[in-house]
């Protein structure tokens, strides 16, 4: 009757869901017991004398029915779908809405909605405007004392600028704005945000005021170009005072990260780390005791030595990694010491997922019982080694049991090349001789 929902990367079950046919009979169960209203155009003569207290309309023609001109005043929860956005009901007859849900609905082509009455909802908690097209936000917003969550993802470019007042709204939990919009000075006073989504970032911003935003779980910012170093460093101090985060991502318009040298979040709760920009080389502070629960890894590293991929190889709960260097191998003494290289037999041992971007492997680099759960694999190889191989350079592929796709990049040769086709030719053999068939892209 319920199925779960599972994370693929973070091997976890994080929701659940219900089958179609059990979904119509919880959504009659739940008219019947008045929990909510559904009108669609199959159910159109919902009766409307009893009191509405959470309204969902899908496709329906409204002046059809009776609820235009019943009483909604006791409505809490209204949410509306974007074929009948233009039958929309005046904010102003929902006196007691704690739940506003406009996601979809293209409110800039709508003329039956005000956005600027939402001020007067006055016991809204949720409100739902991802993927509205708005060109403004409503500077009403910042009326909404008790509003708990704003979602604004989606939204138009133009919409950059969040109200002055919302910094009073000491309530909110769940902030997710479109990775343009900005936040005002005075963020610090958001002291219940829990997640804060696409934030775009500027130099104008007080990097120092994160540190008040203790109850952070999940942090997602946009630096923007030629960001101070100095600021840089502050802004580093302070998320490194959220100890109880375990999702990060820092995205960089610039290679500005580069100037973290060594930095990585304190939370031993961390699960997910995005950090796009370009560190040296990988940080150290990333090993099995610093972060033991990091599950999600997402980083750009000017140069991968052999002992960084054997450190993300001990992570204990690592389900995937993508790790991408600007850093190429040309000659013949680091290509033969990357030869010798070898994980050991217990590598990756929780990993599903592993790219490696213009890193360099060698053929027998991955033992058997190395990466038993990887079903998706990216990595580059020499084509010399393939060719030289004797037919048993595949036993790396073979050694994975679970693998379902892998992409390898060749080096070393002329795209065009003789040799080069054939590397490619042995690689696209590997994949129809392995026991499950994998998808394989080579180039």
């Amino acid at each position: 009757m319920i199925q779960p929902i599972y994370n693929y990367f973070e091997g976890r079950i994080e929701g659940c869901r219900v089958h179609d046919i059990m979904l119509d009979l919880l959504c009659q169960l739940a008219s019947e017991e008045n929990f909510v209203t559904i009108m669609d155009v199959i159910k159109v003569e919902t009766p409307f004398e009893r009191k509405v207290r959470r309204l969902s309309i899908h496709k329906v023609d409204l002046r059809s029915t009776r609820l235009a001109s019943s009483s909604i005043s006791q409505v809490k929860s209204f949410t509306i779908f974007s074929h009948a956005i233009n039958q929309m009901l005046p904010l102003s007859r929902f006196e007691v809405l704690r739940v506003l849900d406009l996601q979809d609905c293209n409110l800039e082509e709508s003329g039956n909605l005000n956005l600027s009455c939402v001020g007067d909802l006055l016991h809204l908690r949720y409100l739902g405007l991802r993927d509205t097209k708005i060109h403004k936000i409503p500077t009403e917003i910042g009326k909404l004392l008790f509003l708990q969550t704003l979602d604004l993802q989606g939204v138009d470019g133009d919409a950059k600028d969040l109200p002055a007042s919302i910094i009073w709204l000491r309530n909110m939990m769940f902030l997710y704005l479109n990775g343009y919009t900005y936040l005002p000075s005075g963020y610090r006073n958001l002291m219940s945000l829990r997640e804060l989504r696409e934030v775009n970032f500027t130099q104008d911003n007080d990097p120092e005021e994160f540190r008040y935003l203790t109850e952070l779980r999940v942090l997602d910012i946009l630096l923007p170009s030629m960001y101070p170093p100095e600021k840089l460093l502050i802004l580093f101090e302070s998320l490194g005072r959220l100890h109880k985060i375990p999702s990060l991502c820092i995205l960089s318009l610039d290679k500005n990260i580069g100037n973290l040298v060594d930095w990585v979040p304190s939370s031993v709760q961390l699960r997910l780390l995005q950090l796009e920009g370009w560190y040296e080389t990988l940080p150290t502070r990333i090993s099995s005791s610093s972060l033991p629960h990091l599950s999600h890894l997402i980083i750009s590293v000017h140069q991968v030595r052999l002992e960084d991929i054997q450190v993300l190889g001990t992570l204990p709960v690592l389900r995937s990694v993508y790790l991408r260097s600007n850093y190429t191998i040309t000659t013949v003494e680091e290509r033969a010491t990357k030869r010798l290289f070898i994980l050991s037999p217990d590598a990756f041992s929780r990993a599903i997922v592993c790219s490696f971007r213009n890193v360099l492997f060698a053929p027998y680099m991955f033992p058997r019982g190395a990466m038993p759960m990887i079903q998706e694999l990216q990595f580059g190889l020499l084509v010399s080694d393939i060719l030289s191989g004797g037919g048993d350079w595949d036993l790396c592929i073979r050694n994975f049991p679970s693998l379902k796709s892998f992409v390898i990049k060749l080096h070393g040769e002329e795209e065009r090349s003789k040799r080069h086709s054939e590397a490619m030719t042995a690689v696209m053999r590997v994949a129809t001789d392995h026991p499950n068939h994998p998808r394989a892209y080579c180039f």
